[in-house]
């Protein structure tokens, strides 16, 4: 067996993500946003791959979901890791033009928040980075982000993460290796993902195109994102 459409289906289709939502830069992560590319996914217009690899990710050149090799029923790490290249997916669906750090941090603090909204384990005492992998670093400053923000319970429903937690997080995505050589600058530019399997969807990405065309040019051409958790 393997991972498939129906288990990133499920996983999307969790009630537990309507409790999530927050900004990060330009991107806004919620249940609407995942609803999304739901929609997306069940009409192929992303489609889903079955993988080999320890990691998925997602390919905004292709418009597919590559998912880690596994066996359903998933437990929870497993299903935190295909959400965060489904808000990759997100990212892409919405077409904007954000950094490509912030995508990523996008991303890990879904997949934090998650974990934390199904498994609401409580926060250690006193959390610490010292001696800790570069993975560990990372992992260690979005719990502190996510606590700071309660972006795991209602109370933070709508928040937004400033500017200096946006750069501490930046540096520490940055210095995990898989994102070492990602400049700060970097841009993901959305251009959005093709529909071709709904009228009604295919006329309102029409819309919202045309919309965006009159105030920003550029293609979305990013490479694959690897996540490992």
């Amino acid at each position: 067996m393997s991972i498939t459409k129906h288990d990133v289906l499920n996983v999307l289709g969790d009630p537990k993500l309507m409790t999530m939502r927050f900004t990060v830069g330009n991107i806004t992560v919620n249940h609407q946003g995942y609803r999304n590319v739901s929609d997306y996914i069940n009409d192929d217009d992303i489609q889903v791959i079955p993988g080999n690899e320890t990691v998925a990710f997602y390919d905004g050149q292709l418009n597919t979901i590559v998912t880690q090799s596994g066996n359903p029923p998933l437990q929870l790490p497993a299903r935190a890791q295909i959400l965060h290249e489904c808000t990759h997916a997100l990212v892409d669906i919405s077409g904007l033009n954000v950094l490509r750090l912030h995508d990523e941090i996008a991303g890990y603090l879904a997949q934090v928040t998650y974990t934390k909204i199904v498994s609401p384990t409580p926060f250690p005492h006193s959390l610490s980075s010292v001696g800790a992998s570069p993975l560990g670093k990372l992992v260690f400053a979005m719990l502190q982000v996510v606590q700071k923000y309660s972006l795991h319970t209602n109370k933070g429903l709508g928040a937004h993460i400033d500017e200096w937690d946006l750069v501490k997080l930046t540096k520490a995505v940055h210095a995990f290796p898989v994102y070492a050589s990602v400049t700060a600058s970097e841009i993901s530019v959305g251009a959005g993902v093709p529909v071709n399997s709904n009228q009604m969807r295919a006329l309102r990405a029409a819309l919202k195109q045309g919309q965006r065309g009159r105030g920003q040019q550029g293609a979305y051409s990013p490479s694959p994102r690897l996540q490992i958790f």
